[in-house]
């Protein structure tokens, strides 16, 4: 509940007990995004919104930072709800779900996995990515990549499970620009390379 707070708190600390000292100059931001897959700017953590902090975190002198999942929608976020066409499939062609993975599971049951299989889906990634962008950020960290690679059925049948991650990567660093730095974190290393 007190993560909008604490990253206002931690602000001067990391630039004085950090940066100021040469070590990192990013201070990136895991919120708990309770509607995984939504992505929006205010959730409830941080009810002032992303690009507020990335304000600040900027006007301190620090590289705002940010961390998602890019591959995941919470079965209760509202893209879940618009599109469920847009999620990968188990072999009998029922959601492929991830459940009780995370501590927030009280809030988000079960995550559904995106199908970058899909262009529609590549191109929300893309613009989820510009988002992050638009507010501040320029330093990005994607997690839990490997995820993609767990369902059975894709849209595009004649994608490999590599190919389908390195689309949705693809599409974010698309979506990031050039000048962003982009870390990926547990997917597969040659999918995920470049």
């Amino acid at each position: 509940e007190g993560v909008e707070k604490g990253v206002e708190e931690n602000i001067p600390l990391v630039r004085d007990c950090f940066a100021g000292r040469g070590g990192s100059h990013t201070m990136r931001i895991c919120d708990d995004f309770s509607m995984y897959g939504d992505w929006v700017n205010k959730t409830h953590t941080i009810s002032g919104g992303f690009r507020r902090l990335a304000q600040l975190i900027s006007e301190a002198g620090l590289t705002p930072g940010v961390w998602y999942v890019p591959y995941w929608a919470s079965t209760a976020s509202e893209v879940y709800k618009r599109h469920p066409e847009w999620v990968a499939r188990n072999a009998d062609g029922s959601v492929c779900l991830i459940e009780g993975r995370l501590p927030q599971s009280r809030r988000a049951p079960a995550f559904a996995i995106f199908d970058t299989s899909r262009p529609d889906v590549q191109q929300y990634f893309e613009d989820t990515a510009r988002s992050w962008r638009k507010r501040g950020f320029r330093y990005v960290t994607t997690d839990f990549l490997g995820s993609c690679v767990t369902p059975q059925r894709y849209h595009d049948p004649t994608m490999t499970k590599a190919e389908v991650m390195r689309c949705g990567l693809e599409a974010i660093r698309r979506g990031l620009g050039e000048d962003v730095f982009y870390r990926t974190i547990g997917g597969l290393i040659g999918a995920g390379m470049g």
